[in-house]
């Protein structure tokens, strides 16, 4: 039997080791990617996520030395797991959400303030633990001479079981509204970005669903690990977390791809996609309107080209169809045709007064109508007169 301990023990200290290791490897390598910079990243965000992603491996890492340090220097130093750890391991748990969070552009985004106020209660409950098990006269079973027994003793006793529990139930409350705001926030960020890109940039979003899920997985190991406190479940855990910082890490160094086409999608603000469309038409910082302008002042005028369609013109300006679509409906009040046509004829009008010798069949071609009958009758839609009758209305002036 104790043969069987000593292996479990021997597997124990090899496993921290491994993972201690690993965890601080890991945090520095994040720590030390530079972020990609291009016209169109967005990369403020990325960058900040992945530093919090880095700082809470780098926790964990700690918390895995701090494990370490008590199993080796042997059960008078157990205290340290049930009053200190926590605390530290609950504050990483709250720097990888808000790590998390960032990449998804959340509303629900963790401040440095909201952190510090979910730590509080963790950090009352340990101070507890330590008044009550050392401070003399609070409680009578801390013996400097047998801190070992007063400790087992200490757990037995009704107070120390009414923390744990209200430790336990606080973690798990804090756990699962975690976990929601993590869904609906990969929701609405998956949503917003589909509104904006396809193809490539939608197929690394892939990273997006392992980041999340990975930290909803590690959560529920987390209120697990608290519940079940067998050393075979100890290590089992370890190789987990193990596993999971890993896969943590590789999809945060993956999704920087996605970053740097985000310009586009979030222009200039943390967006949550769904009412940004019409909100930020309202207030004039629209970051679709930024786009189409900047299309359509291009110097080499792309909207005169002959054979455009909506898919060709969502293209150029890297948007998605269906956006680009949708915000011609419904905030210029127009489909694709009704806007390129009147995008056409103010080049025509522009054309007729600058160059009025000009012929109509050199102006429809260069404007990209198939020929004059057909500038004529798009132009008389949109003006209500004619070429020749403007070119005359002019002349008269």
């Amino acid at each position: 039997m104790e043969v069987a301990t000593n292996g479990i023990y021997f597997i124990i200290y090899v496993t921290y080791i491994i993972v201690t290791t690993t965890c601080f490897a890991l945090s520095s390598v994040l720590y030390l990617t530079k972020g990609i910079k291009t016209p169109l990243s967005n990369n403020k965000s990325y960058i900040k996520g992945k530093n919090l992603i880095a700082t809470s491996l780098l926790l964990e890492g700690f918390v895995h030395l701090l494990m370490f340090i008590t199993i080796v220097l042997g059960y008078d130093y157990q205290n340290m797991y049930e009053f200190a750890i926590p605390t530290i391991f609950f504050v990483q748990v709250i720097v990888i959400y808000a790590g998390v969070q960032t990449f998804l552009y959340s509303k629900v985004n963790v401040s440095y303030r909201l952190g510090v106020y979910m730590s509080v209660p963790i950090v009352v409950i340990a101070l507890i633990h330590y008044a009550i098990f050392f401070i003399p006269g609070i409680h009578a079973i801390a013996d400097s001479d047998n801190l070992t027994a007063s400790y087992d003793a200490y757990l037995e006793c009704a107070t120390s079981r009414v923390l744990d529990a209200l430790l336990t139930a606080y973690v798990v409350v804090i756990t699962s509204i975690g976990v929601y705001f993590l869904v609906v926030s990969k929701v609405r960020f998956l949503s917003h970005i589909r509104h904006y890109h396809d193809g490539e940039v939608c197929s690394k979003c892939t990273w997006i669903h392992i980041l999340v899920w990975s930290l909803i997985v590690f959560y529920i190991l987390c209120c697990v690990t608290i519940l079940v406190t067998t050393p075979e479940f100890n290590v089992t855990s370890l190789w987990i977390q193990f596993v999971l910082s890993i896969i943590i890490t590789i999809s945060t160094l993956n999704i920087q791809e996605i970053y740097l086409h985000l310009g586009k999608a979030f222009g200039n603000a943390d967006t949550n996609g769904e009412t940004q469309q019409t909100e930020a038409a309202d207030n004039g910082d629209d970051p679709i309107s930024v786009i189409i302008d900047r299309w359509v002042n291009r110097g080499d005028r792309p909207y005169l080209a002959e054979g455009l369609t909506v898919n060709k013109v969502a293209e150029q300006m890297c948007l998605n169809k269906r956006l680009l679509s949708q915000y011609l409906n419904n905030v210029l009040n127009q489909n694709f045709n009704t806007w390129l046509n009147e995008l056409k004829v103010k080049e025509v009008k522009r054309i007729i007064e600058e160059e009025p010798s000009q012929s109509f069949n050199t102006i429809a071609i260069r404007v990209g109508f198939s020929d004059a009958p057909s500038m004529t009758k798009i132009f008389k839609s949109v003006c209500g007169m004619t070429p020749t009758m403007y070119r005359n209305s002019l002349q008269k002036e």
